[in-house]
């Protein structure tokens, strides 16, 4: 049995392996950067530490709902990625058994996005795989990213606190 996280996104809801997420903050303000892809919102400076921040529903190609916005702290190909959500729901239990394997197409996501579909009684939480969320070109855009932010002293001087959502 592991434990995941269960957050929204445009309504349905995924899941993450708990010990996958280091921390689940409130959205932060946001420093846009020139040429990223369209979903990496920018960066945000969580007590001094320069971090991107994804739109997981840009990600996904789904409209966001601005309900209770959370981001998911993660590392990602050694990297801390902040994944902007919906919504965080709960903490759940779901056994090995209960996950079954993704279709060929689930709901128009990519298939190597998914680690599988878990059963929670009559719910099905679409259970994401973190390590194929991006391509090698945009890991290393992100690592160049956080090492060319990071040397700016304008972000990484405001060291706010990050309130725990």
């Amino acid at each position: 049995m592991s434990k995941f996280a269960i957050f929204t996104i445009a309504g349905d809801e995924f899941g993450l392996e708990l010990d996958k997420i280091f921390e689940i903050i409130k959205p932060q303000k946001i420093t846009h950067l020139p040429n990223t892809p369209r979903f990496i919102n920018g960066v945000i400076n969580l007590r001094g530490t320069v971090i991107p921040q994804m739109d997981m529903r840009k990600r996904l190609n789904a409209e966001p709902s601005h309900q209770e916005e959370r981001i998911l702290i993660v590392k990602m190909h050694e990297e801390t990625v902040g994944l902007l959500v919906d919504s965080v729901k709960e903490i759940v239990n779901i056994a090995e058994k209960e996950i079954a394997s993704p279709p060929f197409i689930f709901k128009g996501l990519k298939t190597e996005y998914l680690n599988g579909i878990g059963k929670i009684g009559n719910r099905l939480i679409i259970i994401l795989n973190l390590d194929s969320l991006l391509t090698s070109e945009e890991i290393m855009l992100l690592g160049n990213l956080q090492s060319t932010v990071s040397s700016d002293e304008s972000l990484t001087d405001n060291k706010e606190d990050a309130e725990i959502g």
